[in-house]
């Protein structure tokens, strides 16, 4: 029986079982001033640093390095260069980085050494404008190209100043103005590279950035194909666009084009030439079907080789067999969440985010799986995968999750991790919901998780929650993990997309809403036509669809297949979506077709690309040429067949030519990003620092001495005394049986 226990308590022990003791230790009540040295900072009040360090030195040890040295703003680098964990950081700054490491991963690991990052309330004392230019950089020729002129003032006075703005050689907008404002210019330009320059006549700190450069280059129309058996409207708009080939047959050679658009094609056509369109699309071309009554379900594709190059599979029985819909809600309650969610807002992040979450649950069915995790630097499961009618509190459950305070850090991929554990032996198909301010360490390894979930049949779809979103993360985690980025207003369309309850028989109209509008096709595209028919299909599971019907019915289906991309358009803008051919939203067909073509000069024989840069960046010129090009002072490198690339370094700006191409060269981003960078507040608050008036050095001393007390939390672990344990039991064991034999032998 002794035996069967110390057996027992081994087997404990090799569990290393542990508690956490949470103790308060005195620490070090010091104080390093990081003091920003930039060029930018110029604009604020000069000395304070030095001024506060003789004030503050006199009560705790104080100590100040300069940071960020002339035109380079290293904010990011210079933080996690004097981090040592358990630290007192004060930083004197605009906050404005523009090198080297993002904030969003400074704060995230100053929160994890425990190392606290205040600031100081400063305004600038001199003024200054900067002009910039926002717009497109390319175009086909026959779109217009709008643009944006903005000029920004911050400083104490409202300074009046005279804005010009020229196109090539044409004076486009000559007045005077005040303050901060947007000017906007739209024009319909000819074919090849022009040039726009927006310059300011001020009296202002900064001369640098008074005056900006711009280059667009119009594209002449790309060749496409329409293939047709009937005399279609809709080659109408196209030719406003395009340079459009028609025909009722395909031809031989189809390389010319940059696309080929199908319209109301049956199988039967389509199947001998399924073979010269794969390859064409193979290569990297472009293709749009648009369907009609003999098209898709209408037109036999179901189950034809044709329907291996299309991004849906057609008709009823195209449905993914699905034997359930698995959702994981993943909460975002680090630090940040606990935070307001935007100016103004009485709620927190963490209040909206169970509001969206509620309402997805809301949405679903009752046989229906769904899960829920929360994160912050660890995971943990709020609610196992099961069938919602089995959990009659789940939105209880959702409502009383709490952020876990400043301190708490943030991990997405911790989330991401304990979600794909719950799904991976999921049967039917298996979705995330990411809500989150996006604001973590380590956001590439996010992305890769998520990417490499899609393996599995996991999609991942992202809700953006809080004025200081990232963003561009999230929209990055929800593209490469097949799914869609949603604002908080916007999550209603996950319904949509959850549903599998398309409809078999459309109602007399069915308006159109849009699921995805972060593609290129969707992306602020205003679209109130309405359709009274459509061709019965369902995305397959690697594709994109961005428009459908209200009642779920896919419209407009994308994905790219080897090079190239191949969008469908199920519904007949020629007899069940005449609106679609109305001008306004014309534009749906038109940026289908754009974004199949993708880059139009892609079959030249020879093309110059560049990208307008900056004074002191790199930049590259791309040569697309069957022979390596020659340009003066430039080495050129092959990359690719037919491709080479040479890189320099510009000196001054304005517009460089190369070739027949034109780059436009601005001033150093120093010079534009001026002013209090609203990030910083992220930092201060996330690493449970203070925002501090320069003259309350009382309030900096009590912090600095408070804050010094720190909370470590220790592991105290108890494999020692099991172990100890098991040895007494063996040697009393062992006691106990030498006296029983001794008194035997007795």
């Amino acid at each position: 029986m002794s035996r069967c226990l110390i057996f027992t308590i081994l087997i404990i022990a090799i569990a290393s079982p542990f508690s956490l003791e949470e103790k308060t230790v005195q620490g070090d009540p010091s104080l390093t001033i990081l003091a920003d040295n930039s060029t930018s900072f110029e604009l604020f009040e000069q000395g304070i640093a030095s001024e506060l360090k003789t004030s503050l030195e006199k009560e705790i040890p104080t100590t100040i390095k300069y940071i960020a040295h002339g035109e380079s703003s290293a904010i990011g680098d210079s933080l996690l260069n004097n981090m040592k964990g358990n630290d007192n950081l004060l930083l004197i700054s605009d906050g404005n980085n523009n090198k080297g490491t993002d904030l969003g991963d400074v704060m995230m690991l100053a929160s994890s050494l425990n190392t606290t990052i205040s600031s100081l309330n400063i305004n600038p004392v001199k003024t200054d404008l900067a002009v910039t230019i926002d717009g497109p950089s390319e175009l086909i020729f026959g779109t217009e190209a709008l643009f944006y002129i903005d000029v920004k003032q911050i400083g104490p006075a409202s300074l009046n100043y005279n804005i010009r703005v020229m196109l090539d050689d044409n004076v486009m907008i000559d007045e005077q103005a005040s303050g901060t404002k947007i000017f906007e210019i739209n024009q319909m330009l000819d074919t090849g590279y022009h040039k726009i320059t927006a310059s300011i006549i001020v009296d202002d700190y900064f001369m640098q950035n008074n005056v900006y450069y711009k280059t667009i280059h119009v594209l002449p129309k790309p060749k496409i194909l329409f293939v047709s058996q009937e005399d279609a409207k809709i080659t109408k708009i196209m030719e406003t666009v395009y340079d459009v080939t028609k025909k009722s047959y395909m031809p031989d050679d189809i390389k010319p084009y940059s696309a080929v658009v199908l319209y109301n094609m049956d199988e039967g056509w389509l199947k001998k030439n399924t073979d010269l369109l794969t390859n064409y699309v193979t290569d990297g071309n472009g293709l749009v079907v648009i369907g009609g009554d003999n098209s898709f379900d209408y037109g036999n594709y179901e189950n034809s080789v044709f329907e291996t190059l299309l991004p849906v599979k057609v008709g009823l029985a195209g449905k993914e067999d699905e034997s359930g819909m698995n959702i994981v809600v993943i909460i975002d309650v680090s630090g940040t969440t606990c935070s307001v969610f935007g100016t103004g807002s009485t709620n927190t992040k963490i209040d909206v985010e169970k509001a969206v979450a509620t309402q997805i649950v809301g949405g679903l069915r009752s046989e229906d799986k769904i899960g829920v995790v929360s994160f912050d630097f660890n995971s943990y499961v709020i609610s196992p995968l099961s069938p919602i009618m089995e959990k009659p509190d789940i939105n209880y459950t959702i409502a009383t999750t709490q952020c876990g305070g400043y301190n708490a850090g943030t991990f997405v991929s911790a989330g991401l991790i304990r979600a794909e554990q719950m799904l991976r032996s999921a049967k039917g198909s298996k979705n995330i919901v990411l809500i989150s301010d996006g604001i973590t360490q380590y956001p590439q390894e996010a992305i890769s998780r998520a990417k490499s979930m899609t393996a599995q049949g996991i999609k991942t779809y992202a809700i953006g929650v809080g004025f200081d979103t990232n963003r561009e993360f999230m929209k990055e985690l929800a593209l490469k993990g097949q799914g869609v980025y949603f604002e908080p207003t916007e999550a209603q369309r996950l319904n949509i997309i959850f549903s599998r309850e398309y409809e078999d028989e459309e109602t007399d109209v069915m308006g159109l809403l849009i699921i995805d509008s972060n593609h290129f096709i969707t992306e602020n595209l205003g679209l109130s036509a309405k359709v009274t028919g459509f061709n019965q299909v369902v995305p397959k599971s690697s594709a994109r669809m961005l428009i459908a019907t209200q009642n779920t019915n896919p419209i407009v289906t994308i994905w790219r297949f080897g090079l190239g991309r191949v969008a469908a358009l199920t519904t007949d803008p020629e007899v069940w979506a005449g609106q679609l051919l109305n001008k306004e939203n014309s534009k749906l067909i038109t940026r289908i077709v754009n974004w199949a073509i993708s880059d139009p000069g892609r079959n030249k024989k020879f093309d110059v690309k560049l990208k307008d840069s900056r004074i002191d960046d790199a930049a590259q010129i791309t040569v697309i040429s069957e022979s390596e090009p020659v340009l003066n002072d430039f080495i050129f490198s092959k990359i690719d067949q037919n491709l080479y690339m040479a890189s320099f370094v510009p000196k001054a700006a304005g517009f460089h030519d190369f070739f027949d191409a034109s780059m436009a060269v601005n001033y150093k981003r120093e010079y534009e990003e001026l002013g209090v960078n609203p990030e910083l507040i992220d930092i201060v608050s996330i690493t449970n620092g203070r925002i501090f008036d320069k003259d309350n050095t009382t309030a900096i001393v009590k912090f600095i001495i408070d804050n010094s007390k720190r909370k470590n939390i220790d592991e105290k672990s108890y494999t020692w005394m099991l172990v100890l344990t098991a040895l007494c039991i063996f040697l009393l064991e062992v006691c106990v049986r030498r006296i029983m034999e001794n008194r035997k032998s007795i």
